[in-house]
């Protein structure tokens, strides 16, 4: 897949596509306010930056994109494990 092609899965701060490295994930409304990101994507790394929070399996919503086996990055299968 060419991910250049989806540029709407480009992280807003630093650009890397979430898709590529494995971190497409969504987190519960108030904390993705944490971030004040109101459009686009984050990378955890990003994310966690912005909202000054280490994310843990209590952040993530029970969308099947968390639960279900998909590839993920190390950094977010930690988050979502712990």
């Amino acid at each position: 897949m060419d991910y250049e092609d989806l540029p709407e899965f480009n992280c807003v701060e630093c650009g890397i596509n979430t898709l590529e490295i494995f971190e497409y994930y969504m987190l519960k409304n108030d904390i993705w306010a944490l971030a004040k990101v109101k459009e686009g994507m984050l990378c955890i790394r990003c994310f966690e930056t912005k909202a000054n929070i280490t994310l843990n399996k209590t952040h993530f919503t029970d969308y099947p994109l968390n639960i279900e086996p998909f590839m993920r990055s190390e950094l977010l299968q930690n988050r979502i494990d712990n």
